[in-house]
């Protein structure tokens, strides 16, 4: 059976499942996942328990919700990129907002999707980008969290996510932003599995002006427990600048 990646360039399972029902309960409906497996408390801290709604945000002429590139890469790092696109689903109708407010950093991390495919070429690395602006719902935010779905970024503000109701957000969840992180997920196991060394690298840009204010850094090198890594990045940017980049953290 192929892997459920809903609305995706990879196979996907065109039934979803009812959540609190028995698993042989599936609804036809195309571009949902199926039930939301450990992740379900996710889904039910923001929008509460109930039946899935069949009302799809995503449809036929969307584009997918995540791209890969090099899938059978040999290379031990895993790329991603969370804010690599800027889609909006047609049914949201651009979220209200013009095609200069949706072309900036506002909606998106501009160039981070060409980092992306040229640093999977140079190491052979599997990458994965989600293809959706963070706008709809931000990939690299906890569900439910208060910038996971923005109605304001920077002074850019977002009127279509004023108010937004628990099914609407529901959607957001299952449709965009669970599918990219199962995938992730399942990566990350299957490697396991196989017992493959894995480095996770999370790709991302920033303007150099924020509020009006030009910020200092050229390069952020951000880790979590194992600084092993950001320690060489670190290393490999001073030792090739006249100048050390001193505003990496």
């Amino acid at each position: 059976m192929p892997p459920p990646y809903p609305n995706t360039n990879e196979n996907y399972n065109m039934s979803t499942r009812l959540l609190g029902r028995s698993p042989r309960e599936t609804v036809p409906r195309p571009f949902l996942p199926p039930t939301l497996r450990h992740d379900e408390r996710f889904a039910r801290a923001i929008v509460g328990t109930g039946l899935v709604s069949f009302d799809a945000l995503l449809s036929e002429d969307d584009p997918p919700v995540f791209l890969i590139e090099r899938a059978k890469g040999t290379s031990a790092f895993l790329l991603t990129c969370d804010h690599a696109g800027r889609e909006i689903p047609h049914k949201l109708a651009s979220l209200s907002l013009s095609e200069h407010e949706l072309s900036t950093h506002v909606a998106w991390d501009l160039g981070v999707a060409e980092l992306g495919r040229r640093l999977s070429a140079r190491l052979d690395a599997f990458l994965i980008m989600h293809n959706y602006s963070r706008l709809v719902i931000d990939a690299n935010r906890p569900p439910g969290a208060p910038d996971s779905i923005p109605t304001l970024c920077e002074r850019t503000r977002i009127a279509a996510n004023e108010g937004l109701s628990s099914s609407d957000a529901r959607k957001r969840f299952e449709e965009v932003f669970q599918p990219y992180h199962q995938r992730i997920r399942d990566e990350l196991d299957a490697r396991s599995a196989r017992v493959c060394p894995s480095v996770l690298v999370a790709l991302h840009s920033f303007t150099p002006v924020y509020m009006d204010e030009g910020r200092r850094w050229h390069v952020g090198v951000l880790y979590g427990r194992d600084p092993r890594l950001a320690r060489l990045v670190r290393k490999g940017l001073r030792s090739r600048s006249s100048r050390p980049q001193t505003g990496c953290q």
